[in-house]
């Protein structure tokens, strides 16, 4: 794949690697994309809860600054140059009509 996700992922603390540093961790799945078309990863970091959202599903604050440090750092860019991918806005997508 182009790049693989654990579902449910967000849920926990930590993700349990292969013993060996080689493969994808148990549960993940490719994302499968042909050449030049756009994949959406998102993440909604930040620090205030969400009011729209369940208790349940809202990120405790210290979760919340782990994704902004995550994102903002030089080995998450480093893992999308290696991947190569890029960080666009959707202003910079081109529309195609079917």
């Amino acid at each position: 794949g182009n790049f693989w996700i654990v579902p449910g992922s967000h849920l926990h603390d930590s993700i349990e690697r292969p013993a060996d540093g080689q493969g994808q961790p148990a549960g993940a799945v490719p994302v499968l994309a042909k050449p030049g078309t756009v994949t959406e990863l998102v993440a909604h970091p930040g620090y205030a809860p969400d009011p729209d959202l369940p208790l349940p599903d809202q990120l405790p604050p210290e979760r919340r600054q782990a994704e902004v440090d995550m994102l903002s750092s030089s080995a998450f860019r480093g893992w999308l140059d290696d991947a190569g991918l890029a960080l666009i806005s959707f202003a910079s997508l081109h529309y195609v009509a079917a």
